[in-house]
């Protein structure tokens, strides 16, 4: 689910807040009155397809076709690692 601009897996949901966890396993506990007042978009819903926006920081001397060509490759590699969600 994304909550604001976080992106994280609810784990559990109580009377007082409710725990998110991260991708990179940091846990929030997000009060309940707090979690009304975001945005929630839910992206298991309808399907667990979704994308993220990500940010990639490159040096400006690092030549264009050399990006192209790292970013190439790393998509390729998702595909390897996850063939049936590309």
């Amino acid at each position: 689910m994304q909550v604001g601009d976080r992106f994280a897996e609810v784990r559990e949901i109580n009377w007082r807040s409710t725990r998110l966890c991260t991708n990179d396993d940091i846990y929030l506990d997000i009060p309940n009155n707090e979690m009304v007042s975001h945005e929630i978009v839910n992206l298991h819903y309808p399907t667990e397809i979704h994308a993220m926006r990500i940010r990639v920081g490159i040096e400006y001397s690092v030549a264009p076709n050399r990006v192209k060509d790292v970013l190439g490759r790393a998509a390729q590699g998702a595909k390897t690692l996850f063939p049936i969600l590309l």
